[in-house]
C-alpha cells in the first residue's frame, strides 16, 4: 500500500506540476515535480530516492525536500539530516528520526497508517475514560514556525524548549496548537520527556506522568518510558546507596499518586513495572543474588525482588541438577545473603523468546492475580504464599535461561501440591519443553485451570 504525505504542502504539490515524471529526480524542473517524483519512488525503492536527494546540489530546493521528507518518511531519512545546514532543524530531523513510533504501523490495523506499532507495554493496557485536565480548557499558544510543511514538528520543538525553560503550561498549550493527532501526542510525549530525566537531574515526575495521559496512542510508550527511566536508574543490588533507593521510592510514589486520580489500575500497573525495571536494573550489575534491596525498599518491590532474585540464581546456579525443595533453600539463602560490593558487574542477557510469555489468558484465568515480570512484555501469577511466589519466580527464570536439567525440574513441578506452581509449570513447558508436555496425562488434573493449560499444550503439540 502506497503512502502518500500527509502534510498540507505535500498534498498541494501532488495535485500541481506535471503528470509524467522523469527518470531521474535532478530532472525534475519544479519542486511540486520533485516531491510527485519521490512519492512515486520511496515505497518502491527507498534507498534510491535517498541517492537521488543526496545527488542534488546544495541549497533551498533539497533542504526542503528533506524537510519535507523527515515528516513523511522519518523511517528513511535519517542519513540526509547531516544535509541540513539549519542546526535547529537538523536537530528537528535527528529527533524524529530517531522516535520509530512516529512510522511504525499497527499491524492489527495496518489501514490506520504509522501511528505506533500497537501496545509496546501491554502490561499498562487498561480500559479508563478520557483524562481532564484545566489547561485543556485554554487557548492554544501560538509559535512562530517558518516552515508550513514542518508545523506540527516545530511545535513540538518549541514546547520542549520552553519545558526545559520549566514553563510547563506553556508548553502543554504549546502541544494544543498541533493540528494532527499524531503530533499533538508525541508533543506531549516529548515534553514528558523533558519533564522528568534523571539523568539531567530530575525534574517533576508526577506532571510527566500527567503529560503522558495526554499522548493519545502513545501513552502506554510515555508511561513505559517513565517507568523505565526510573528504574533503571537503581543502584546494583550489592551497593552501598541507601539514598538512591529512597530518590527512586519517592519518584515511583509521586507517579503512582498522579495515576491513582486517573486510573488505579493503572497507577498499580505502572508501579509494578517501575519497580520491575529497577530490580531487573540491580540485579543485572551483580555476581550472585543477595537480598540487600529489601532493606531499602517498601512493600511494592517485593514480587520483583523476588522475581529477579531467582533469575539471578538460575543464571548462577542452573547447570546443577537440583530439586524444587533445593531450589526454594537456594532461592531464601540468597534473599537472606547480605553483600556489599562496589564495583558494578556486567549486564546479563536472557533468552528472550519467552518476553510475552502469558500474553493469553484461557477462560478462568483473568480471575489468577499477576504482576509485571521484569519488563513491560511479561507477566507472571502471584503465589498464593510466599513459598508458592518463590516457586513461580523459580520456573520462569528456569524458562527463559537453557539448561540440561529443567526438565526434571518442571517435570517436579507439575505434580506440586500448589496449583498455580502446577498452571504456571503447565504453561512455560508448554512453550519450551514440548518432551515434558508429551508425559502429561491431563485427565487426572484436578484443578480445571491447570488441566486447559496442559490440553492446550498437548495440542500445540500436536500441530
Amino acid at each position: 500500500m502506497s503512502r502518500l504525505p500527509t502534510t498540507l504542502l505535500g498534498m498541494s504539490l501532488l495535485i500541481s506540476g506535471c503528470d509524467r515524471l522523469p527518470e531521474s529526480l535532478g530532472d525534475c524542473v519544479d519542486l511540486a515535480c520533485q516531491q510527485r517524483w519521490l512519492t512515486a519512488k520511496m515505497d518502491e525503492k527507498p534507498g534510491d530516492a535517498l541517492d537521488a536527494v543526496r545527488a542534488l546540489p546544495a541549497g533551498m530546493d533539497r533542504e526542503t525536500l528533506i524537510q519535507v521528507m523527515m515528516v513523511d518518511w522519518p523511517e528513511h531519512t535519517g542519513p540526509l539530516c547531516k544535509a541540513l545546514t539549519s542546526n535547529q532543524v537538523k536537530a528537528r530531523c535527528e529527533s524524529l528520526t530517531a522516535r520509530p513510533h512516529l512510522w511504525q504501523v499497527d499491524a492489527a490495523a495496518p489501514e490506520s497508517g504509522p501511528v505506533g506499532a500497537g501496545e509496546a507495554y501491554p502490561v499498562l493496557a487498561v480500559d479508563m475514560p478520557p483524562a481532564q485536565h484545566p489547561w485543556n480548557s485554554l487557548a492554544p499558544m501560538e509559535v512562530e514556525c517558518s516552515d508550513t510543511w514542518t508545523q506540527n514538528t516545530c511545535i513540538g520543538q518549541q514546547a520542549v524548549d520552553w519545558t526545559y525553560k520549566s514553563k510547563h503550561k506553556d508548553a502543554w498549550l504549546i502541544c494544543l496548537g498541533a493540528d494532527q493527532d499524531k503530533w499533538r501526542y508525541e508533543c506531549f510525549f516529548q515534553i514528558s520527556e523533558a519533564t522528568y530525566n534523571p539523568i539531567k537531574g530530575g525534574g517533576i515526575p508526577g506532571l510527566a506522568a500527567e503529560m503522558c495521559l495526554y499522548s493519545g496512542f502513545y501513552q502506554d510508550r510515555c508511561l513505559g518510558h517513565l517507568a523505565g527511566k526510573i528504574g533503571r536508574w537503581a543502584p546494583a543490588a550489592t551497593w552501598d546507596d541507601p539514598e538512591r533507593w529512597r530518590e527512586i521510592e519517592r519518584t515511583i510514589q509521586q507517579v503512582q499518586q498522579t495515576l491513582q486520580t486517573y486510573s488505579p489500575a493503572l497507577s498499580s500497573r505502572w508501579t509494578a513495572l517501575a519497580w520491575a525495571y529497577a530490580m531487573d536494573s540491580a540485579y543485572a550489575q551483580v555476581k550472585r543474588p543477595v537480598g540487600n534491596p529489601i532493606d531499602n525498599v517498601g512493600f511494592p518491590a517485593m514480587p520483583h525482588i523476588a522475581a529477579s532474585v531467582a533469575w539471578s540464581l538460575w543464571r548462577a546456579e542452573g547447570h546443577r541438577a537440583q530439586s524444587l525443595d533445593a531450589w526454594l533453600d537456594a532461592f531464601n539463602t540468597a534473599m537472606e545473603r547480605r553483600e556489599v560490593d562496589p564495583g558494578p558487574q556486567p549486564k546479563l542477557e536472557e533468552d528472550n523468546e519467552l518476553t510475552k510469555s502469558w500474553s493469553d489468558t484461557l477462560p478462568g484465568e483473568e480471575a489468577i492475580e499477576w504482576t509485571v515480570y521484569r519488563g513491560p512484555m511479561a507477566r507472571r501469577a502471584i503465589g498464593n504464599e510466599p513459598k508458592g511466589d518463590a516457586l513461580i519466580c523459580i520456573l520462569e527464570a528456569a524458562a527463559r535461561n537453557p539448561s540440561p536439567h529443567r526438565a526434571s525440574l518442571f517435570r517436579e513441578a507439575l505434580q506440586h501440591p500448589d496449583p498455580l506452581v502446577r498452571w504456571t509449570a503447565a504453561r512455560l513447558a508448554a512453550q519450551r519443553l514440548p518432551a515434558v508436555m508429551r508425559d502429561v496425562d491431563p485427565s487426572i488434573e484436578t484443578d480445571p485451570l491447570v488441566r486447559a493449560r496442559l490440553e492446550q499444550g498437548l495440542a500445540e503439540q500436536d500441530d
